[in-house]
């Protein structure tokens, strides 16, 4: 702006050999821009000097080069500068003022330039004193700003006074606000954001900020504290009186005063006021805010805290904390007190329904709030633990009512479809999962915002009756789930034969082509994918991943199915392929080989069904088969995982799986279905018909054995936990009779599968066998091979449960292209980083509407078949979009034998951002691989057989 000024004067003498311009307050720019263009267009030297030294120096280079040079000097030298003794003399050049032209001495000033610019000549010379000069020569739109308001306020009126708050409120950056009455915003921005910049303009020109002071003193509380006082203190004085007047807008500034003797507050203090004013500073530097609010936080001890929230919010009446709940709008101590209080209130069944309501609408975070931006790991926590309780009771009280009806119902109501609606409809088969969730994050995750010793005792007396109450529902739901099951083992044993002689209402996996694949599929005309799953229970299907794939496909049916008797892979997973039974196949037939007979023989289709080589690493797909228009996936979601786990018996005396059904369910399932499933189903087209289901489930074994003699069996080998096959039917074997009142027999013929085989010895020669019945155990029962430890698995399949027997047959169809709500890019990101090295990326979020959507972002990087999860959080994205930074550093302690060979290891990245819009929720999933390089230098040793003497297995670095 200034120098759109001064160049048309310059420009006015451009004919004179020498120009001098004198800058004594040093506004033109030192280098570049319009000044010199100027210079390069009319042939001018430009020198800018502050010292005569300087000037002298590079005038007579100038001049040796070019004796007839045109210049433009521009004398910076400041005002009595070379007065003093320590200064250097100001620029001397009597000989060159001789030869300029008076026309052709310009001087840049504020005060002309304010006064050509504004045609006010009121401006008082006083403008060019140096100190001011100094705070405002760089904020001349302030400045005019700023002089624009005065007149708006007083048309001809220009005091000293005037000037300074012109000055201030330029220098400050608040031009806008001055001569006018402050606002909210104004008051942060001068009082807090600016008190810097105040303090540096009240060092140079102490007069100036007077406007300034006395603006913030004749402020209304709280914004003026601003006026004097530590900025730190002021803002955490205001966050607590906020957070206070929320609960007790009655009678919060007594007690606040109480609490902290440094706020002094009038006994009628307006408490929306303070909640307004906190929203305000919140809204105005939400990167500081959640420091600050924590330092407001620390300021409660644990008597204030019980003084607060025990005696007066009576917080643990379980209305007030409801009431705390919805309120709370800033403290993540408060409201995870209130929540933890609330989930005790959930385990002894005191909320009503109408109270549970308003705690899930709560916490359903419609509304942004300061809190939510807040990470606190406690507060994520307990949002889980109540999100579980409220799901295991609600289902544990839905278990209790069926099994009362169980008792009652007439054997005839008691049909698969009653099963299949009360395991899968009705919501039972969520109950394992969400259980042993709930279970491992009693045990693990922190559930006080605190140290223990830091709260008043009922807080953390709550967390223990909470932890206690969780332990006894577990115990009650896993035999009320057991009971469950030995009413359906009853159906199974009465049913059984007749679902497999006929093709009735109960589809079993033999019947997938004839009865799922064919009616849906028109192999001339639509293209198809058949994902098989080995070791899907329903409960996966419904969990994990129903909600991946309806976002891009539309569900056209959903069959009641079961595995076929017993549920081993070796029998089930074929008879899926074969399109029959396992009496019409053997064991040791190719899978290909079975679905290209069954596809030719059910749908007319003589194409070779062929192996295709694996999409990447094949990481959780055991194969890939492809007919014409048809790919068959066949995925190893769990079964492996689920062999080898052991149960262990913990100090309590309770007996656990060593590791818990969560931990498989969120680390290897979630990981797979996160990304290799999610890689294929993103290749498929549109309008593709897309057909899913599995081989079996799994379920818990149990714990009771069956002994099994040696002479019943043709060898050992016939004898698993959960199924035994007899060399002789079981009336005429010499069992006993705990074992005959604790098994289920069917023939071999009532099972479709082969009374009779062939097998190779070790030695080499074929042993044929027969088998005259095949046993399963009843609920809570596991039998014992002969001459071998019992020491069942935790989980397994191959009996009779609903568990290992209830699986998804499902069709859908990919949905046609088409916009989104939110619109989701992963930004970024090494592909290639040293171990110890961060590693950083940006997740992209965009709204295609225009209203605001809260998202849930989780991230986890992973190994099969374990993941590394990254702090989950909660995002608001309004109509300009969110970016959401990702950083994490991966850990190469994990890191195989096989990959510190090689130096170096893979993983892959996954981010998904999840939100709900018309009552269902929507994931968009994207994933990043990348290799972490692996330093030489680290050596992991495994002690060998010492270690597992001892039962240990260290693992350090050298």
């Amino acid at each position: 702006m200034l120098l759109d000024w001064l160049l048309p004067k310059i420009d006015a003498v451009k004919d004179c050999r020498c120009v001098i311009v004198r800058d004594p307050l040093r506004l033109a720019p030192e280098s570049g821009g319009k000044l010199h263009e100027f210079a390069l267009a009319n042939r001018y030297t430009v020198i800018m000097a502050g010292t005569n030294l300087v000037f002298r120096d590079l005038y007579e280079q100038a001049r040796a080069e070019d004796p007839s040079l045109k210049l433009l000097l521009v004398d910076r030298a400041r005002p009595q500068q070379g007065v003093k003794e320590m200064h250097a003399p100001a620029p001397f050049y009597p000989d060159l003022l001789a030869v300029t032209h008076p026309e052709a001495r310009l001087e840049v000033s504020l005060h002309a330039f304010l006064r050509d610019q504004t045609g006010d000549t009121g401006w008082p010379v006083e403008i060019d004193n140096p100190r001011y000069a100094r705070l405002v020569a760089h904020r001349l739109e302030d400045l005019l700003r700023a002089h624009a308001n005065l007149r708006d306020a007083h048309p001809t009126r220009f005091t000293d006074s005037d000037l300074q708050t012109i000055v201030a409120y330029a220098a400050l950056g608040a031009a806008s606000s001055a001569f006018k009455k402050l606002a909210p915003a104004d008051y942060f921005r001068i009082g807090l954001l600016g008190r810097k910049a105040l303090e540096q303009i009240e060092a140079l020109a102490p007069e100036v900020t007077r406007p300034i002071r006395e603006a913030l003193a004749h402020a209304p509380a709280p914004y003026s504290w601003l006026g004097a006082g530590d900025p730190d203190a002021v803002v955490r004085a205001l966050y607590l009186s906020a957070i206070m007047a929320q609960h007790l807008p009655d009678r919060w500034a007594p007690l606040i005063s109480r609490l902290d003797p440094s706020i002094r507050l009038p006994l009628d203090a307006d408490g929306q006021a303070f909640l307004e004013a906190a929203r305000e500073l919140w809204g105005m530097d939400p990167s500081r805010g959640p420091a600050d609010l924590q330092s407001a936080e620390d300021s409660l001890d644990g008597a204030a805290l019980g003084a607060l929230l025990i005696d007066q919010v009576k917080i643990d009446g379980t209305g007030n904390a409801i009431t705390a709940l919805e309120r709370e709008s800033f403290s993540s101590l408060v409201r995870s007190l209130a929540l933890l209080l609330l989930i005790d209130a959930r385990m002894s069944a005191s909320p009503a329904p109408d109270q549970c309501a308003r705690i899930r609408s709560s916490l359903s975070g419609d509304e942004p709030r300061p809190v939510d931006a807040r990470p606190c790991d406690c507060w994520e926590s307990l949002k889980e633990a109540w999100s579980l309780v409220d799901e295991v009771l609600n289902l544990r009280t839905r278990l209790t009512t069926e099994l009362r009806d169980l008792g009652v119902r007439a054997a005839s109501d008691r049909t698969f479809t009653y099963f299949w609606n009360l395991w899968n409809g009705k919501g039972l088969n969520r109950l394992e999962y969400s259980l042993s969730r709930l279970e491992r994050l009693m045990d693990t995750a922190p559930l006080l915002p605190r140290k223990e010793s830091d709260l008043p005792a009922p807080f953390p007396a709550a967390r223990d009756r909470i932890r206690d109450r969780v332990r006894k529902l577990a115990d009650e739901v896993r035999r009320q789930l057991d009971d469950l099951n030995r009413h359906f083992q009853n159906l199974v044993a009465a049913r059984y034969p007749e679902w497999a002689a006929s093709d009735g209402d109960v589809i079993l996996t033999a019947r997938f082509i004839q009865r799922c694949l064919k009616p849906h599929w028109d192999p001339k005309t639509e293209r198809a994918a058949v994902l098989i799953f080995d070791g899907m229970r329903y409960d996966i299907w419904d969990r994990w991943l129903r909600p991946t794939l309806v976002e891009s496909m539309d569900l056209v049916m959903d069959y009641p199915a079961s595995s076929i008797l017993p549920s081993e892979t070796q029998l089930t997973r074929k008879a899926i392929s074969a399109g029959a039974f396992p009496e019409d196949f053997k064991t040791t037939d190719a899978e290909n080989q079975l679905l290209q007979a069954a596809l030719d023989r059910d749908l007319g289709l003589l194409r070779t069904v062929e192996q295709a080589p694996a999409d990447g690493s094949g990481i959780g797909e055991t194969v890939h088969y492809c007919a014409q228009n048809l790919d068959v996936y066949i995925f190893e979601l769990c079964d492996k995982e689920l062999h080898k786990i052991k149960v262990k018996t913990l100090q309590d005396g309770r007996a656990v799986a060593a590791r818990p059904l969560s931990l498989i369910y969120d680390q290897v399932i979630k990981s797979l279905i996160d990304i290799e499933v999610a890689a294929v189903v993103r290749r498929l087209e549109p309008g593709t018909k897309v057909f899913i289901t599995a081989d079996h489930g799994f379920g818990p074994v149990g714990r009771d054995p069956l002994w099994i003699k040696p002479d019943q069996l043709n060898d050992a080998s016939d004898c698993a936990y959960l199924n035994c096959w007899l060399r002789a039917p079981l009336g005429a074997s010499d069992l006993s009779r705990p074992v005959r009142d604790n098994v289920i027999a069917f023939t071999p013929a009532e099972l479709r599968v082969r009374s009779e085989g062939t097998v190779r010895a070790r030695a080499g020669a074929e042993v044929r066998k027969a088998y005259g019945d095949v046993l399963f155990p009843r609920t809570g029962h596991a039998f014992s091979r002969p001459n071998s430890r019992f020491d069942p698995d935790a989980y397994s399949h191959g009996g009779i449960s609903l568990q290992e027997m209830l699986i998804p047959m499902v069709v859908l169809q990919v949905k046609p292209a088409e916009g989104d709500a939110l619109v989701v890019d992963l930004d970024g990101g090494p592909s290639d980083v040293m171990e110890g090295q961060d590693v950083e990326l940006t997740l992209r979020l965009r709204p295609t509407g225009g209203e605001e959507i809260p998202v849930t972002v989780e991230a986890a990087y992973a190994r099969d078949p374990d993941r590394f999860p990254i702090p989950r959080q909660t995002v608001f994205v309004g109509p300009d979009g969110k970016t959401v930074p990702i950083r994490f550093r991966p850990g190469a302690d994990d890191a195989t034998d096989d990959e510190r060979r090689a130096g170096q290891m893979e993983r892959t990245l996954v981010v998904s951002a999840a939100w709900q819009r018309g009552g269902r929720t929507f994931r968009r999933s994207r994933s990043h691989r990348f290799t972490v390089r692996l330093r030489s230098d680290v050596i992991i040793r495994r002690v060998g057989s010492l270690g597992s003497i001892l039962g240990l297995t260290p693992k350090g670095r050298l």
